[in-house]
């Protein structure tokens, strides 16, 4: 068996764990009670914010978005937009697709279906030691980030 043969079944280990990891963490933090995100890009930060409370702010790493009018996956690391401090995830993931031939980690781009896109998402996020991953709304889809637990 080779990293590529074993791939599909790496995605699934992942989704399943992050899934749990992440439920974990919504809990504890209370993540259901705060209606607004935030992207806080250049501080790498996810900030909630709920009307009278104080705004909870989590670590965070983007890794990719996916666009539901063309129904594609597209990493971080080929957005050409965002600093590198919110790129190390995604950057991992690309990395590591290099080092084990998998084109679906390597090309910025692809054609894939939203429940490959969370399986990617957790993917990144397993392989950079990140607990939990999220999705926000965006223009015309969604952004997936890895996040860990509240900052001090």
């Amino acid at each position: 068996m080779t990293p590529a043969s074993e791939f599909p079944k790496l995605l699934d280990i992942a989704i399943a764990e992050l899934q749990a990891s992440t439920q974990n963490v919504v809990q504890k933090c209370q993540l259901a009670d705060y209606p607004q995100w935030m992207l806080d890009e250049q501080n790498a930060r996810l900030v909630f914010d709920k009307p009278g409370v104080k705004s909870l702010a989590l670590a965070v790493q983007v890794i990719g978005t996916y666009d539901t009018t063309q129904l594609g996956w597209q990493w971080a690391w080929a957005m050409g937009t965002l600093p590198t401090n919110v790129l190390r995830v995604a950057t991992t993931a690309r990395e590591w697709g290099i080092q084990n031939e998998i084109p679906m980690l390597t090309v910025g781009t692809v054609s894939v279906d939203e429940p490959v896109c969370w399986k990617l998402a957790a993917f990144a996020a397993r392989l950079g030691g990140w607990p939990a991953i999220y999705r926000g709304q965006i223009n015309t889809g969604y952004l997936y980030l890895a996040f860990a637990e509240p900052l001090a």
